[in-house]
């Protein structure tokens, strides 16, 4: 067989298998809490990664939205298609944890961001929010991607205190960014200093499901 031809193989071979797996996710994720508690998780693709720890964590209490390289105004529409369904979750209103905004640092344009405070207000309609901030400084360093700078991760937690401060249902959760930023806390990310690895998205669901505990109840 021609090397050309066996090349043309694996590739289409390794599309299918990815997309398979791609598809094999989205089919393994609840679409639809077991019990009256339904959580609605949103983030991009830090928790995208995570989604399986998230299934050991939550089981099928959850909804998820989790899309990988979107910004926060990216991901404002799709909160609120999830909130006009009448079923899921989001139509119960009662729990609901995010973490955006890594996307709006790494494109820069994290500082006053206008899609923020919209996001913090849906978020309001929900019994209970919850809000992890976003780490700046992993292990005490600047991330391995320069594009994701520290400045910026600073400015949109600011906003987000500030804004979440406006509804006395909405909490900032430190749960993620504290193990992040401490000492070591770089080993739970791989080298670009944003998206987690295995041990990191253990770490990430069990902020998650530790900070809607304390928060939310």
């Amino acid at each position: 067989m021609a090397p050309s031809l066996v090349l043309a193989i694996v590739v289409v071979v390794i599309v299918a298998v990815a997309a398979g797996g791609l598809e094999a996710w989205r089919s393994a994720r609840p679409t639809r809490p077991a019990t009256g508690r339904g959580t609605l998780i949103v983030g991009d693709s830090v928790t995208f990664l995570a989604a399986g720890q998230l299934n050991r964590r939550l089981g099928s209490t959850y909804d998820i939205i989790a899309e990988p390289g979107y910004r926060s105004d990216e991901l404002l529409p799709l909160l609120r298609e999830e909130m006009a369904r009448p079923t899921g979750a989001a139509a119960r209103r009662n729990r609901i944890a995010l973490l955006v905004g890594y996307n709006d640092v790494l494109q820069g344009v994290a500082e006053d961001s206008k899609a923020l405070p919209v996001m913090i207000q849906a978020s309001s309609r929900f019994r209970c929010a919850v809000w992890l901030a976003l780490p700046s400084r992993p292990g005490g360093r600047a991330a391995g991607n320069r594009k994701f700078v520290a400045a910026q991760a600073d400015a949109w937690n600011r906003q987000l205190v500030t804004e979440a401060g406006k509804y006395p249902n909405v909490h900032v959760a430190n749960d993620w960014s504290d193990a992040v930023d401490g000492p070591g806390g770089q080993a739970l990310l791989e080298l670009d200093g944003v998206h987690p690895v295995v041990a990191g998205q253990a770490r990430l669901a069990a902020a998650y499901e530790r900070a809607l505990a304390r928060d939310c109840g």
